[in-house]
């Protein structure tokens, strides 16, 4: 079923398995095109939620119980093009929890990383760097296009630094910039 959408429309999401094989979550939601639409992450929480992260909608999104109950948009931070679920706009590949009500997120196409808080949204963005024409996109001699960050402390991270062919550990410096180390 494509939902809003006209047929054929994928629907990513997650299901979660007992070792034996039984279902015991399954979530899911339309799209319009099951190209840059997958549900890149998925993490589950302390209570019982998941958490994960939505490349069509460009979105870390909150689930419990099969119900969405809490979302960031990346358009709230970022300027979106007119319809950001018609190409692969940010690339969000990764969420972690790295604490209560905290996230870190992968923006893959703007190089950067961000801590986001719930109720306030993007409170850190390492390599924040803006390009030539003043639009945020981080460095990408620090990070390009990188997935699957883990947050190592406050303070640090570890970083699979997918287009420069590295694995790289970031540090905060004194005065807030990230650093390799």
């Amino acid at each position: 079923e494509g939902g809003p959408y006209d047929a054929p429309c994928a629907r990513p999401g997650f299901v979660v398995f007992e070792q034996d094989g039984t279902v015991t979550q399954r979530y899911s939601f339309p799209v319009r095109s099951s190209t840059n639409s997958e549900v890149h992450d998925v993490e589950a929480l302390p209570d019982g939620r998941f958490v994960f992260a939505d490349m069509d909608r460009e979105r870390v999104v909150i689930v419990r119980d099969g119900e969405e109950v809490w979302q960031w948009n990346a358009s709230s931070f970022y300027d979106a093009p007119a319809d950001p679920t018609r190409r692969d706009w940010l690339h969000i590949n990764d969420v972690d929890r790295i604490g209560e009500g905290r996230f870190l997120v992968s923006v893959r196409n703007a190089n950067q990383l961000l801590v986001v808080e719930r109720g306030t949204g993007v409170v850190e963005v390492i390599n924040a760097d803006t390009d030539d024409d003043g639009v945020l996109r981080g460095d990408p001699d620090l990070l390009h296009r990188q997935h699957n960050p883990q947050w190592l402390g406050d303070g640090a991270v570890l970083v699979a630094d997918s287009e420069n062919h590295r694995i790289v550990e970031l540090h905060r410096t004194a005065d807030g910039d990230w650093e390799r180390v």
